[in-house]
């Protein structure tokens, strides 16, 4: 059985790292304030809540901040240059891989763990871009382990996961699908403890844990793949009074006529005309979504008619159209019951 990953390593980030490792020693920490324990902890809740470290020490703090390094799927394994990839492939993991992999011809079983890091929508739409090249898409809860020794070749790559709090004795705070359970300040269940599940998190993160500031935490970081992006807040995390838009690039003139028709566009907008949300998938995704993000309002997105933007004139006449109705239904309401209360 032959085995393949993918590595990220070279030059520049050796040098990064090594620079990094410079500028957070110990003794470079202690300039600053910091005491860094080199030690393995665990918390305890009774009576108060403490970290107990391996060498006995308990640290008791009004506030306490995690945030732990990401974690490896697996171990490290060379590429196998030198022997040519059979023509049935499993795919763990990665779906880019797998549908680049389908374009070339190839039969694939992709097997996945969950779709993280991709609104449902987007999730949906990329299992059927897999399942129309003709590749079988399985969880990898469903299919167990015991298949794995028959396989001739498969491919995971090795991507960070989510960091792993299980071993801080904290289960209430602890969900092995969705990680912490956070607000949006980015408290736990626990009042005293924060965390932190991504690198654009730690200043507002740090701000609050120390001065028990009030910044929420951003919305999703941009993430961009190949022909997916994704910026802002998603479907599930739709604020009270938004519009959820949602237009398939079949309806786009343009898309037709290049034989582009796969994929949609997708906007999460205030009342206001505000867009604070959008996941784009298909051909050009990556340059609609840079045209969102430079000014992201509706009112702005539909002065777009020309070529493949043409889909946000549709998408903000949708919205014109939703919002009339639901203020001509609330117009109606308030109207109601002052007359209702006039009669009281």
């Amino acid at each position: 059985m032959q085995c393949a990953r993918t590595g990220d390593f070279g030059v520049g980030a050796a040098a990064i790292a090594q620079q990094q490792a410079l500028y957070y020693s110990a003794e470079s920490l202690a300039e600053l304030g910091i005491e860094v324990i080199d030690g393995m902890g665990r918390f305890s809740r009774k009576p108060h809540l403490t970290l107990d470290l391996e060498t006995g020490r308990k640290l008791r703090s009004r506030r306490y901040l995690l945030a732990l390094p990401q974690g490896r799927s697996v171990e490290p394994m060379e590429w196998q240059l030198d022997q040519p990839l059979p023509d049935r492939l499993v795919v763990f993991g990665d779906w880019e891989m797998a549908m680049a992999l389908g374009r070339l011809g190839r039969t694939l079983m992709f097997v996945t763990e969950g779709w993280a890091g991709l609104d449902p929508s987007v999730a949906q739409w990329v299992q059927v871009q897999l399942e129309a090249m003709g590749a079988e898409v399985w969880s990898r809860e469903t299919l167990g382990t015991a298949w794995l020794e028959d396989l001739d070749c498969y491919l995971q790559v090795d991507r960070p996961s989510s960091p792993d709090y299980s071993d801080l004795n904290l289960p209430a705070q602890w969900y092995p699908v969705a990680g912490l359970q956070r607000d949006r300040l980015g408290k736990t269940t626990h009042r005293q403890i924060y965390g932190i599940e991504h690198p654009g998190e730690i200043p507002m993160l740090v701000h609050n844990t120390l001065l028990d500031g009030k910044q929420p935490l951003p919305l999703w970081q941009p993430t961009h793949q190949n022909e997916v992006a994704q910026w802002g807040c998603g479907s599930t995390q739709l604020p009270k009074g938004a519009f959820l838009l949602r237009q398939e690039f079949s309806t786009c003139a343009i898309a037709q006529l290049q034989n582009r028709p796969e994929g949609f566009c997708q906007l999460i907008v205030q009342p206001n005309g505000k867009v604070i949300g959008a996941q784009i998938t298909g051909d050009r995704a990556t340059e609609l979504m840079a045209i969102v993000v430079a000014n992201p309002t509706i009112q702005h997105l539909e002065q777009c008619s020309e070529g493949w933007t043409g889909i946000f004139g549709v998408l903000a006449q949708e919205f014109w159209q939703v919002r009339s109705e639901k203020g001509w239904r609330r117009d109606l309401l308030e109207s109601f019951f002052a007359w209702t209360r006039q009669w009281r």
